[in-house]
């Protein structure tokens, strides 16, 4: 997200969606759909990044916390292991990188961790 954020920065916008647009929608930018595309590429880009913002692991100990992440991204894997040992569940769901949620295996996954702490 970094060097895409870089590229947009450097008014690369479609480089910019070259990268998002897989991460995050699991298609690949093209620019046959870039008129479609160029709009929504500039909202994502202007949009603060949700990282860096000092949240407190802690509060894994008190709220029942399921972290899910793809063993694509040492980064991801760093802040699961931290919020594991602040309390939070943590499973690691590979072959789909970013779009965990795409896995085979992800409803199943929340729904057992759901059924384990009713609260």
């Amino acid at each position: 997200m970094t060097r895409a954020r870089d590229r947009a920065k450097k008014g690369d916008l479609f480089g910019y969606w070259q990268i998002v647009k897989p991460m995050l929608f699991g298609k690949t930018a093209t620019g046959d759909a870039w008129d479609k595309d160029q709009e929504i590429a500039a909202r994502f880009a202007s949009l603060e990044a949700p990282w860096g913002h000092q949240i407190d692991p802690a509060f894994a100990r008190s709220v029942p916390t399921l972290v899910l992440t793809g063993g694509w991204n040492d980064e991801y894997e760093a802040i699961a292991t931290v919020l594991a040992q602040a309390g939070a569940s943590t499973v690691v769901l590979t072959g789909k990188d970013h779009r965990v949620q795409d896995h085979p295996d992800f409803h199943a996954t929340v729904e057992a961790f759901l059924a384990s702490n009713r609260w």
